[in-house]
């Protein structure tokens, strides 16, 4: 049977432990994900290395959104022939795909509201009669 001092020194340990490969910017995320992860009570070790995956999104996430606002996320500009044309800047491209794997690993976390909404939680039964009632809905 395991006790709450375990669970909590894994969550604290956890929560001050990020991996040493990430980023500054993805270890300040692990911080903020693993104690939003431990008041919703599913932190767990065996996440430990999707939450590092995520962190190191957002963080690339944030460098691209840094960059495009700094480099804007068109050109537009003239060809020899005087023909106007646009490019989308790779740091945008960046943005966008690093905004998407984020969502995405959101979703695994259930921090999203639509993740949020497909979970369902049963409620708990309060005596017999309750268990004997709930089986008739």
């Amino acid at each position: 049977k395991l006790t709450q001092k375990p669970i909590r020194r894994i969550y604290r340990t956890m929560v001050a432990l990020s991996p040493a490969y990430l980023d500054r910017m993805a270890k300040h995320e692990w911080k903020v994900i693993t104690g939003l992860l431990r008041k919703l009570n599913i932190l767990s070790e065996a996440d430990a290395t999707a939450i590092a995956m995520y962190c190191q999104t957002y963080s690339d996430w944030r460098k691209a959104v840094k960059a495009t606002a700094e480099q804007r996320a068109w050109t537009v500009g003239t060809d020899k022939e005087g023909n106007i044309f646009s490019r989308r800047h790779e740091w945008d491209r960046i943005r966008e795909r690093n905004m998407e794997a984020c969502r995405k690993w959101l979703c695994e976390f259930g921090l999203t509201p639509s993740s949020r909404a497909r979970v369902q939680v049963e409620e708990e039964v309060k005596n017999d009669f309750d268990s004997f009632l709930s089986r008739f809905n």
